[in-house]
């Protein structure tokens, strides 16, 4: 099936749930400011030109540990060789609606948020990126996951730090991300009073023709992303030390707005090279067929890799969720899903082009990620792939520029192996066989600073090897599933592309509203409001739902098609949230749909 990443979201309502998971989620900044600025000389010439000024953090966030708890509904896509630091702001002043989760903010178009502190010490890629996280769907009327890049990164490829362009490491820097010009240049005119450099203030533009800005319930709340991946040898204990320590975010509201000056929108950098990989064709051929050889033995089942969709504007035009995707990258994945026993004969081969080696990425990973939570099990990298194509093609001459891993639950001591396990984590049962996916990065071409184009790479290749009378489960990709939020409602639910929403009438004189969520397969209906009840006629069913069970009324029409109604769950003295589903038809296929529904529907505790 075609897919589309598709993103998470998490409750407003679960936000105390999850604040004892983000590292430092005091707003305290306890961070190292820059040493060439002076911050509360910053701050005083900011407050002085007119700004209120709050501090944030720039924090590490442990996606997974936040996932397995049962805090969000997924794990966002995470890749589990790199981590990710986010920021995290106070409200605007005056701000009432509340954020769908702790790292994603309102914007009004006379404010700014300031990064201050270091960049990172050496490594393969950093860079520091602003998202549309959610939107306010008019066409659906209700808040979707986006999770959109609203450009070009700042990157240690472009970053202005002050120093040489081919060492932006360890430097001090400034970030600012605004929309508007003016606010830009007041800012830079404080920093600069405050001893900061004008060579190491950066901007990143907030597109007013792009984001929804503003506090209110339909404006797009945004995020900030910052990634930092593979540190070089000897720098480990520095990124360790830079990944656990909190740095400073300002945010800065002028309190009284002048003419806005927004910035037009920023041209993008060009990908692509016009230089190739494909001379490599014959080589790539000759490793598959050597590949296919040496394991004649076992049943071959080769997928089909694919341009994950919903990169660029795209998603932001579609309103689907692009799940973070930068353009400092290219993204490819497998056109559909497997399982991966435990068993010897139980494995895959990926292979095909070591891109960093032909200078197409500064590096490219592989990941593996269990499908309905998108979480990432495995990871492995170009750095290691060196030397591994000539298990199979000992005397290539260019097999120095290819690659083949492996990928088991046991490597049983194979050095181009990358095991693939998950521990402690109870939502993720690796021995249960879950759906699999493969996801692969290139990261940033040097001559661009962008992930390479789609058409100057030899995309990469999987072989799914397994006892020859074995029959391999290839599935459908569910990670296209659209991501809902309900704040009146307090829940969230994801449901297949194919299906649409719908406001349902009110009901009991406005005290009871209600959402449906229709398809092919059938429905689910929410709703919420005064406390709900009535008997059941028929056999009571327990149901899986995002964060444990609902007991259902289970009926039969005439025709057969099923219904489950009274899911309910009491959230105050005075107020309920039920609801119904049925499937539109017989088919065993439609009712694992409506219960797949039914299982991402999360409420609080």
């Amino acid at each position: 099936m075609k897919a589309r990443w598709f993103g998470v979201v998490i409750l407003a309502i679960l936000v105390a749930g999850v604040m004892p998971l983000l590292a430092s989620c005091d707003l305290k900044p306890r961070a190292t400011p820059a040493t060439g600025g002076d911050v509360n000389t910053f701050k005083a010439a900011l407050e002085k030109d007119g700004f209120t000024v709050q501090e944030g953090q720039i924090i590490p966030i442990d996606v997974l540990s936040l996932c397995c708890a049962g805090q969000i509904p997924t794990c966002l896509g995470f890749n589990p060789i790199a981590p990710y630091k986010s920021v995290r702001l106070p409200k605007a002043p005056g701000q009432t609606t509340a954020s769908s989760f702790p790292w994603v903010f309102r914007l009004g178009a006379n404010e700014a948020v300031i990064l201050v502190g270091r960049t990172p010490p050496p490594m393969a890629y950093f860079s520091y990126d602003s998202y549309v996280m959610t939107r306010y769907s008019n066409k659906e009327n209700a808040r979707k996951v986006i999770f959109g890049n609203l450009g070009d990164t700042i990157s240690n490829l472009t970053v202005s730090t002050g120093g040489p362009a081919q060492d932006p490491f360890n430097r001090e820097v400034l970030v600012v991300y605004t929309a508007d010009q003016g606010i830009d240049g007041r800012i830079r005119k404080a920093a600069g009073s405050a001893g900061y450099p004008a060579n190491t203030i950066n901007t990143g533009v907030i597109p007013a023709a792009l984001a929804r800005l503003g506090l209110d319930d339909k404006a797009d709340e945004l995020g900030i992303v910052h990634r930092i991946s593979l540190p070089q040898p000897g720098q480990e204990a520095a990124f360790a030390e830079y990944l656990k320590t909190p740095r400073l975010a300002l945010r800065v509201t002028l309190k009284e707005p002048g003419t806005p000056n927004p910035f037009p929108l920023p041209v993008l950098r060009v990908r692509g090279t016009g230089k190739t990989e494909m001379a490599l064709t014959p080589a790539v051929e000759a490793l598959r067929q050597a590949i296919l050889a040496r394991y004649s033995n076992l049943q071959a089942t080769e997928l089909t890799t694919e341009v994950v969709p919903g990169q660029e504007y795209e998603c932001l035009q579609k309103e689907i969720n692009g799940y973070g995707p930068t353009r400092d990258s290219l993204y490819l994945r497998s056109d559909s899903t497997f399982r991966l026993p435990d068993s010897p004969d139980d494995f895959l081969i990926v292979y095909g082009v070591n891109h960093e080696a032909l200078g197409k990425a500064a590096y490219a990973s592989l990941n593996v990620y269990e499908d309905s939570l998108v979480a990432g099990v495995a990871g492995d990298h170009s750095r290691r792939y060196a030397g591994s194509a000539r298990d199979y093609l000992p005397a290539h001459p260019q097999a120095d520029q290819l690659y083949a891993w492996k990928l088991a639950r046991d490597c049983r001591g194979d050095p181009h192996c990358r095991e693939v396990k998950m521990e402690n984590c109870a939502k993720i049962a690796l021995d249960k066989l879950p759906d699999l996916l493969l996801v692969w990065r290139l990261y940033q071409e040097r001559e661009t600073g962008l992930g390479p184009a789609s058409g100057e790479v030899i995309y990469d290749q999987v072989i799914l090897f397994s006892p020859a009378t074995s029959t391999p489960t290839l599935g459908a990709i569910s990670m296209d599933w659209q991501t809902y939020i309900n704040a009146p409602g307090r829940f969230s639910i994801r449901v297949p592309p194919t299906w649409r929403t719908e406001v349902l009438p009110e009901q009991a004189g406005g005290a009871v509203q209600g959402m449906a969520f229709k398809g092919p397969e059938g429905g689910v209906e929410v709703y919420w409001g005064a406390a709900f009840g009535g008997g059941c006629t028929g056999e009571i069913q327990t149901i899986k739902v995002a964060k444990g069970e609902l007991s259902a009324c289970y009926t039969r029409r005439a025709d057969g098609a099923e219904m489950w109604d009274q899911m309910s769950k009491q959230l105050s003295a005075t107020t309920a949230v039920s609801a119904r589903a049925y499937t539109s038809n017989t088919l065993p296929a439609s009712h694992a749909v409506v219960l797949r529904v039914l299982s991402t529907w999360a409420l609080p505790e």
